[in-house]
């Protein structure tokens, strides 16, 4: 049975659909927190949080963990599950990224205290992408590296 150029690309669209729900390891259906898919809409709230938020040591610490959050979700549901990493060993990993994040976070805001005091509009938004870039960067590669860390070694 000869297919057509748009049944072809029908099926390849419905493969890359199942390849975006089904963890390729254990082939059961990732919860849609977990997919790679979800990223974008999750990271929207987050970003504008990061953003707009006052620069407060309490904001700064909120958002930080909820980012970290959701990329230890993704990194987690994502994984390879052959990996010898125990839940404990992923909890000290999220960890560890939370407490960098978080850190990096509260040491830029340390770092841009004198030019964010009474900061608004433009500025206030520019400061807190600073902070939000190096703490994020720190964090994710934290977050990335203690968890991923049993899959290299």
């Amino acid at each position: 049975m000869d297919l057509t150029a748009a049944e072809i690309r029908e099926l390849e669209h419905a493969r890359n659909i199942v390849a975006a729900a089904i963890h390729p390891d254990t082939g059961k259906p990732l919860p849609m927190y977990m997919r790679i898919t979800f990223f974008m809409p999750s990271n929207i709230p987050i970003s504008m949080g990061f953003l707009f938020s006052p620069p407060t040591i309490g904001y700064t610490l909120f958002w930080q963990w909820m980012n970290q959050t959701n990329n230890a979700l993704l990194n987690f549901g994502n994984a390879n599950k052959s990996s010898p990493a125990t839940d404990s060993d992923i909890f000290k990993s999220y960890m560890m990224a939370v407490v960098a994040s978080g850190a990096a976070g509260l040491g830029v805001r340390a770092l841009t205290k004198k030019q964010t005091q009474g900061a608004t509009g433009g500025k206030l938004v520019l400061l807190n992408a600073i902070v939000t870039i190096v703490a994020c960067g720190i964090g994710g590669f934290a977050n990335n590296y203690f968890i991923r860390m049993p899959e290299v070694v």
